[in-house]
């Protein structure tokens, strides 16, 4: 790009069967000699991808980052008391992984009711002292309508003994639309985790006639606007005026445009700041300037010179993702080097909420 090299983004092989075999990513030779990554994918007999690298340890002659695999009919792990078993109907018994941050392996084993819904997440090191740590733990209760009406999580601290009970959260649903969410109650005072409402008096979520949500005061969300093709167009937050989100979409319904406002304290005084940015096919600029764009294997960067502006450089991400496509590991060329280094890794319970300080 520019007069940068050229960038692999990935070099791809597969089986005999069609199934991604392994792929090569970054580095700047097209036939992968010099590439960033070499993920290997496999697979049970019915084509189910069981894992990405090996989970065993970590291949570091490929300088392999990230290593993910997923259990359908076999426990290796703890079985916490015969609640997590063998699954024979297409559901994941267990998911574990590990990443060169600090090569633990970290494990989910999953209890499900008669109707295959999630009730309970089980977290693990297997290699540590005590392997059923029980410190980011999920579980969930239904109404006969398949709504959660409870969840409990633990989190923050990643500890061998210790478990904080981060969320204990109830569900309440309008009594008239079945299946309506009107408020989320946390009985934990944890500041981590859910962010509840200090009014419990009042209902959280609010909709228009169109089932449009109109506010949810957990986030502080106290007005949303939508248009003619029930797209938000305006978000206020509080009871400031000048603290909101715009959004504006071209005919067909895409987005091209997101101005934030918000108070700000410059040092001596509150002002509203405003922060424009325009989308373009997926190209992001702020104040006229690309700031990044996607690629089939993460993103890229645009930095510019602080000294000539007209200077532009692009650094390329990539990603690992699991089998539900969530961000678990990004990485990209350490400068000077071009060895692999990890930019941000993510973890997340099995709702899919980002698990912190994990």
């Amino acid at each position: 790009m520019d007069t940068d090299p050229v960038q692999l983004l990935s070099l791809n092989s597969y089986d005999l069967l069609g199934q991604l075999k392994s792929k090569k990513t970054g580095g700047t030779d097209i036939t992968g000699a010099t590439a960033l990554q070499k993920i290997d994918f496999t697979y049970n007999i019915r084509g189910w991808l069981k894992g990405i690298n090996d989970i065993g340890g970590l291949n570091t002659g490929e300088n392999d980052l990230f290593a993910f695999s997923i259990n359908y009919n076999d426990v290796p792990g703890n079985n916490v008391n015969d609640q997590v078993m063998p699954l024979f109907n297409g559901n994941i018994a267990e998911t574990s992984w590990r990443s060169a941050t600090d090569n633990v392996l970290r494990r989910y084993g999953y209890r499900y009711d008669q109707l295959n819904r999630l009730l309970n997440a089980y977290y693990q090191k297997p290699g540590s002292a005590i392997s059923l740590t029980s410190s980011y733990d999920e579980s969930a209760q239904y109404d006969k309508n398949g709504n959660i009406t409870r969840m409990e999580r633990s989190g923050e601290y990643d500890d061998e003994v210790y478990a904080l009970a981060m969320d204990e959260l109830e569900y309440f649903y309008d009594p008239v639309e079945k299946n309506r969410l009107l408020k989320v109650a946390d009985h934990t005072n944890q500041p981590a985790g859910f962010k509840d409402s200090p009014d419990n008096d009042t209902d959280d979520y609010t909709y228009d006639g169109y089932g449009n949500m109109t506010a949810d005061r957990n986030k502080g969300i106290t007005s949303i606007t939508y248009n003619h093709q029930n797209l938000p167009v305006e978000i206020v937050f509080g009871n400031l005026v000048n603290t909101k989100i715009r959004y504006l979409y071209e005919a067909a319904g895409k987005k091209v445009q997101k101005v934030v406002r918000q108070q700000v304290f410059d040092g001596s005084a509150i002002v509203t700041e405003t922060t424009a940015t325009d989308y373009l096919g997926g190209f992001h600029y702020a104040k006229g300037k690309l700031q990044h764009f996607p690629t089939a294997e993460g993103y890229v960067s645009v930095t510019y010179d602080k000294r000539n502006i007209s200077l532009r450089y692009f650094n390329y991400v990539y990603q690992y993702k699991d089998h539900l496509g969530n961000v678990r590991l990004s990485y990209g060329a350490k400068p000077g080097t071009q060895t692999p280094e990890i930019m941000e890794e993510s973890h997340y319970y099995p709702f899919r909420d980002a698990a912190p300080q994990l």
